[in-house]
């Protein structure tokens, strides 16, 4: 059964990559305001292709275009979670760009791409997300910077804050979680061994919470990367609390 899972994701990303490629030539403006969609479509096939069940608690708000969202991160999967949810892009590292399909993929939906260890590529991402968010585009970022190795929230980058504050937009603060959260998280194997190894178990569950939306601007960005780091703690926690009354849910059932 994971190898139809697995085929069915290939023939996914082939279609949705070929859609994609049809709209590089095009100003940014377009590329994502078609882009958001395209990925949104990816991401609601491969929820059902991957068995990913997307549970929200409590409201869940409309996210409008210019909007800097923040999450934590856990998975490969967590891109699908929150795509399905609403119309988005993503920042991502630079070396999502070099891998095959993928890579140009993202680059046509207009995917925001960061060179981590150079800091004037830190800069221009900083410049190129205020330009996305400004001509519409909602974008989601993970500010820990790297998926968890623990149930929690680790410590934020600070260059999504800059972005808000420079673009004087909201943010938008998430957090969500998933049933076995030991066999879903992604720590130091390759992507095509996380991405098998989760294929296999053939079901998962994500919790998600939305937050408060925030805005930062004019404040310190130490201060402005406190308060969501905070934010987002009080909503992973409920997240968590759902997940856990879940799994003792289904232990009483099973006896």
């Amino acid at each position: 059964m994971s190898y139809i899972r697995i085929t069915l994701g290939i023939l996914a990303v082939a279609f949705h990559f070929l859609v994609a490629l049809f709209f590089i030539p095009f100003p940014y403006s377009i590329r994502v305001g078609i882009g958001r969609y395209v990925l949104g479509s990816w991401a609601v096939v491969s929820t059902w292709i991957f068995g990913i069940k997307v549970i929200v608690h409590g409201e869940k708000p409309k996210v409008p275009g210019g909007t800097l969202v923040i999450a934590n991160h856990i998975s490969y999967f967590d891109i699908f979670v929150l795509a399905s949810l609403f119309p988005t892009v993503y920042l991502s590292k630079k070396e999502v760009l070099y891998i095959p399909m993928l890579g140009w993929g993202a680059y046509a939906i207009g995917v925001v791409f960061v060179d981590r260890g150079n800091k004037k590529s830190g800069a221009k991402s900083i410049e190129d997300m205020v330009k996305r968010l400004q001509s519409g585009a909602t974008l989601v970022v993970f500010p820990e910077g790297t998926t968890a190795d623990v149930d929690d929230v680790r410590e934020f980058k600070m260059g999504a804050f800059r972005t808000a504050i420079q673009a004087d937009i909201p943010v938008r603060v998430m957090a969500f979680t998933y049933e076995n959260f030991e066999q879903e998280q992604w720590t130091d194997e390759g992507l095509g061994a996380h991405i098998s190894r989760n294929t296999k178990r053939g079901k998962h569950v994500a919790h998600v919470v939305y937050g408060n939306v925030l805005h930062l601007q004019g404040m310190d960005v130490k201060k402005a990367a406190y308060l969501a780091s905070e934010e987002m703690k009080r909503v992973y926690k409920i997240a968590k609390e759902k997940r856990d009354e879940a799994e003792q849910l289904k232990q009483h059932a099973n006896g």
